[in-house]
């Protein structure tokens, strides 16, 4: 006999789980150490000084216990960092919880949805998991956002508008001035994923304390490099984060989480140092990228759109991993047919990728 399931749930595309490096290895034959991730935007580097301090606090740790469910010693030094108060901030389970959180407070299956696209693939299955309809709204052609579109898309259903800055797959970041049209014209929720703002430096957090009506989601995924750790937080008006804690789970996180939260914010310096790092290595990289005769667009985050032209992104992808180098196939989604995704890492394996990519281009 058949279990009954929501009709949402059948009808779901989901979302698509990166092979592990220990498969990618296994599949060609090569070693795991020699497999190299430029598919998942982390941090090519282990903060090692952050874990080094976090494990000394480890024999203190309450382990036995559950964190403080309100993270306020987390959400004090957050509220330092986005010059907020701390009662704007929420802390959450990575990105990931804190979509689920706000389409549990705004969604159900009478609602519509808007997403600029292509975009997070989260933003489209959170909002159909719930029942909405969700209305993509294609981008400009240099895949800026189109805002005009956007407006137009609302309707007096609309419960949701998400947007990236800067937005993956490509890097462009949400124009301020639209932004703030939008969010004076429309009674809906604004959600602007800024998982890669520190590499942009451009934000609009400020605006959560004149617009109830804007969400703001970050991690300590990326320029933390703390993409294991599973921290997120939601800024947003004080009225808006006590509705989104009514539906917040007390406890998504762990302690150790936590404390390598609060050591990564205390010892900020080594996160700026990140992000110049690879904003340097972005710069070189997309030069040699376009030195292959390639497209590569213009990105403020820690990774390249690159337009392969006539080849096919699903067999240079392949040819690539058979060489340990792992790059994300975009090619399926809508303005991005002859796409791939490119993480920008260190100097020495950002040149192994060019060397590696050469030569498939060559055959």
């Amino acid at each position: 006999m058949e279990m009954r399931v929501r009709r949402e749930i059948s009808d779901i595309k989901p979302y698509v789980w990166e092979k592990s490096s220990r498969e990618i290895a296994e599949e060609f034959n090569i070693p795991v150490e020699r497999v190299v991730r430029f598919d998942l935007n982390t941090s090519p580097e282990i903060p090692e000084k952050l874990i080094r301090e976090a494990l000394e606090l480890l024999p203190r740790l309450k382990i036995h216990e559950y964190p403080d469910t309100s993270y306020k010693a987390l959400r004090s030094l957050l509220a330092e960092y986005c010059s907020v108060d701390i009662d704007q901030i929420t802390v959450t389970n990575g990105s990931d919880e804190a979509l689920d959180i706000v389409s549990k407070v705004f969604l159900d299956q009478e609602s519509n949805v808007v997403a600029s696209e292509p975009t997070y693939a989260m933003f489209r299955i959170v909002s159909q998991i719930m029942g909405s309809k969700v209305t993509g709204v294609l981008r400009n052609r240099d895949l800026t956002d189109n805002f005009d579109q956007i407006m137009d898309a609302i309707d007096e259903r609309t419960r949701v508008v998400f947007l990236c800055s800067p937005n993956s797959p490509n890097g462009t970041c949400v124009s301020r001035k639209d932004l703030l049209n939008l969010l004076g014209s429309v009674d809906c929720a604004v959600v602007v994923d800024e998982a890669y703002c520190e590499f942009s430096g451009e934000t609009c957090i400020d605006l959560t304390q004149d617009y109830e009506n804007l969400i703001v989601l970050r991690t300590f995924s990326k320029a933390f490099a703390l993409a294991g750790a599973r921290v997120g937080y939601i800024v947003a008006s004080k009225k808006t984060i006590d509705l989104l804690n009514k539906v917040r789970p007390p406890n998504s996180l762990t302690v150790f989480s936590l404390e390598l939260a609060k050591l990564a914010l205390k010892n900020r310096v080594l996160m700026e140092s990140n992000v110049s790092s690879i904003l340097r290595a972005r710069e070189l990289l997309k030069k040699r990228l376009e030195e292959l005769g390639l497209r590569v667009y213009p990105s403020k985050a820690n990774f390249l759109l690159v337009d392969l032209g006539a080849r096919i992104p699903a067999s240079i992808q392949r040819m690539l991993m058979q060489r340990g180098i792992v790059v994300r196939d975009v090619s399926s989604m809508p303005m991005l047919q002859n796409c791939v995704r490119i993480t920008v890492r260190k100097e020495s394996e950002n040149e192994r990728l060019i060397q590696m990519l050469s030569e498939v281009l060559s055959l």
